[in-house]
């Protein structure tokens, strides 16, 4: 089937989650905000190309990142799926099941993980929470160079803002993924192989994990979705 050209799809990525252009652009700010945040913390030097790069990536990533949220594939049942599967499994210490408000499922590209942002963040939203510990090494583990070829890991927001306070409710969304980035980066983790997104269709004050086999994304923390 024909696929319509780029600008055609990205409206149509737009029209698909309900996000008017002032709200699309808001938020598009804030995750560039952190991109430059992530930077920061990183040492990294602000050199021209590499901060293009990083806005470039993430307004790409945003207007399609709700791609990532593809149903289970009938493919995911293949050895390399299942070793991926096993592999996050052995990094992440805590039992990924319904009952721990923990999901993890195979998807298309990889393992997809999401849990409500409380399992990392204190209530407030405003720093690590204490017992998080264990899932940070973790991930820091798997996209650094601690096991084996490191992987590539995506932080998404989950929902859609609420249409009496998208403003705040952005702002709060790009503080928690910046503190989420900078203390993976911290505890280890490899900048260019995290990359930051949105997931429309996903539960509201959830966070998405998708994890990667793939090259690494340096520097941009996101790189345009296939469609």
């Amino acid at each position: 089937m024909p696929q319509p050209p780029d600008h055609q799809r990205t409206i149509l990525s737009r029209a698909a989650i309900g996000l008017d252009s002032t709200t699309h652009a808001l938020l598009s700010l804030y995750l560039i905000l952190i991109a430059f945040f992530v930077l920061l913390v990183s040492d990294v030097r602000f050199e021209p190309e590499r901060v293009q790069q990083a806005v470039t990536g993430i307004r790409a990533s945003f207007a399609s990142g709700d791609r990532l949220l593809d149903p289970i594939s009938p493919e995911a049942t293949k050895d390399q799926n299942v070793r991926l599967f096993e592999r996050v499994r052995r990094q992440i210490p805590v039992s990924l099941d319904h009952t721990a408000g923990v999901v993890a499922t195979n998807t298309q590209t990889g393992v997809r993980i999401d849990m409500p942002f409380d399992r990392l963040l204190r209530r407030d939203g405003r720093a690590i929470s204490a017992a998080a510990g264990p899932w940070l090494d973790g991930l820091a583990t798997l996209i650094g160079a601690g096991d084996g070829q490191p992987l590539a890991l995506t932080l998404m927001v989950g929902g859609t803002p609420p249409s009496a306070d998208a403003q705040r409710w952005a702002r709060a969304q790009a503080e928690r993924l910046s503190l989420i980035a900078s203390d993976l980066i911290g505890r280890g983790g490899d900048r260019g192989r995290l990359r930051l997104g949105f997931a429309p269709r996903a539960p509201r004050d959830h966070l998405i994990l998708l994890i990667e086999e793939e090259e690494a994304l340096n520097p941009a923390f996101a790189r345009e979705a296939a469609p």
